[in-house]
């Protein structure tokens, strides 16, 4: 039982590491709900539509992070650009 404690830490560690936090105008494109200043963001801070990024310190796909907020305009340019929708940011196991 103990190695699988040690391994769920490590790949949890693992996965905190690679997570960005989301930069400011991320968060000022969820919060507006802006697809032009989203793309714009992205372009900007070099992010992949597939990457993982920190919200409350917890790592989340881009379309996880549009659900939260509510930000319906990108998330349906989030399905339309076909993002990966089974994407998982946390382990899960804790």
């Amino acid at each position: 039982m103990k190695p699988l404690k040690i391994f769920v830490f490590l790949m949890f560690s693992v996965i905190l590491s690679h997570a960005q936090s989301l930069s400011h105008g991320l968060k000022n494109a969820f919060r507006t709900d802006d697809v032009m200043a989203f793309k714009n963001a992205l372009m900007q801070d070099k992010i992949n539509l597939d990457s993982c990024l920190l919200l409350e310190d917890k790592p989340y796909s881009l379309l996880a992070i549009s659900i939260r907020t509510g930000s319906i305009k990108i998330l349906q340019d989030l399905i339309s650009v076909k993002v990966d929708v089974d994407k998982i940011c946390d382990d899960k196991l804790r």
